[in-house]
């Protein structure tokens, strides 16, 4: 694990805290804890309620439409406005 501190403007200090794993020569993050909250836990609670109350092909379905719904936004700010006359 790896801590560092974030100090915003008005000098206030935010906690952050890196997981990372050994793959070969590299290390690589799998979990950012900010403040205490654990990106990893979050989702796995999100996960897990979505799971319960619905089902697992819906999270599945929410992921996918999710993921659709990211890479049209990154499309569209790699295209060049149209240019007006």
């Amino acid at each position: 694990m790896v801590s560092t501190r974030l100090i915003t403007k008005n000098g206030t200090e935010v906690p952050i805290d890196y997981r990372l794993v050994k793959r070969g020569e590299r290390w690589l993050v799998y979990d950012v804890s900010i403040e205490g909250v654990s990106l990893v836990s979050n989702y796995r609670t999100q996960f897990n309620k979505i799971i319960q109350t619905a089902s697992y092909a819906e999270l599945i379905r929410r992921m996918k439409s999710k993921q659709a719904e990211v890479s049209l936004d990154d499309d569209s700010k790699k295209k060049p406005a149209p240019r007006t006359q």
